[in-house]
């Protein structure tokens, strides 16, 4: 399986641009909160945000991403027709001690999963979702469900319910508990072995992996160590030293690393079209 680390310097807006059409399987990324008053901390526009996701992602393709509070619900507003559900990271180590004393110590962040795929027993094309930890079972059930749960978020015909067979148990619940990062290297490093979850979870060996705000490298160490090809981006020149040169440290060997490469580059009316291109498959 030929793997490829294509680590790009520069504004990740752009940079999709070049990205083909529906050719990328998963992007999994923590993206600038806007929650701080550091200069790297600063939200991205949400309408071209997504319009470049639903361009490049493929029919089946997901996006998961880390958020926390308001940030949380503009992005489940900026995308109702692909969100698909929310989960929680519950944390080792508790945020904002300093105001313990007139509210809740924060232990948990959001992680919000959306697909152009769908999800149930009767998904025409369902997205990709490998759960993770299963057990099997030495005796496979023959289940049956009538009710709302049996469909998810649509009631079950009480005359026709759903009958499937269990051969696994363990499955995975909505919140996962993952040590927070000890002496972190950026102010928001998630936990390598929270990401791998992800990329596990919703994508195959040798799918493409996008994070379109690279931080610290966590995806890409993930990404490239669960055996899919990756793509990541930053714009500040300092994170994206220390992310490549973190990927290419913990990277296996067979890795395909092309961040010597030129960078992609568009001439204004080509960057233009493309916006364009992307506004309007977002449209339809």
């Amino acid at each position: 399986m030929n793997q490829t680390a294509r680590l790009w310097h520069g504004d990740c807006l752009s940079l999709m641009a070049s990205i083909p059409d529906g050719s990328v399987d998963l992007i999994a990324t923590d993206l600038p909160y806007g929650a701080m008053k550091s200069g790297w901390d600063k939200a991205l526009p949400m309408d071209r945000v997504w319009a470049a996701y639903r361009r490049i992602l493929k029919p089946a393709g997901s996006v998961v991403m880390t958020t926390a509070g308001m940030f949380t619900a503009r992005h489940m507003m900026a995308a109702p027709d692909l969100y698909k559900y929310g989960l929680v990271w519950a944390k080792s180590r508790v945020t904002c001690p300093m105001q313990a004393a007139y509210r809740p110590m924060s232990a948990h962040e959001d992680i919000l999963v959306f697909s152009k795929g769908g999800i149930g027993v009767r998904a025409k094309r369902p997205m990709t979702y490998n759960p993770q930890g299963l057990v099997a079972l030495e005796h496979p059930r023959a289940r049956k469900q009538v009710g709302i749960s049996a469909l998810y978020d649509s009631y079950a015909d009480p005359e026709h319910p759903v009958e499937w067979e269990q051969t696994h148990t363990n499955y995975p619940r909505s919140v996962q508990h993952f040590a927070s990062v000890g002496n972190p290297i950026h102010n928001t490093q998630k936990p390598v072995e929270l990401f791998d979850w992800i990329v596990r979870t919703y994508s195959n060996p040798g799918d493409v992996v996008l994070d379109n705000c690279l931080g610290s490298g966590t995806t890409g160490v993930a990404a490239l160590a669960a055996g899919r090809s990756f793509i990541g981006m930053e714009l500040n020149p300092a994170f994206y030293e220390t992310a490549v040169e973190r990927i290419r440290a913990s990277a296996p060997g067979n890795i395909t690393f092309d961040d010597d490469l030129p960078l992609p580059t568009l001439d204004i009316v080509d960057e233009i079209i493309a916006r364009k291109r992307a506004a309007y498959h977002a449209a339809v």
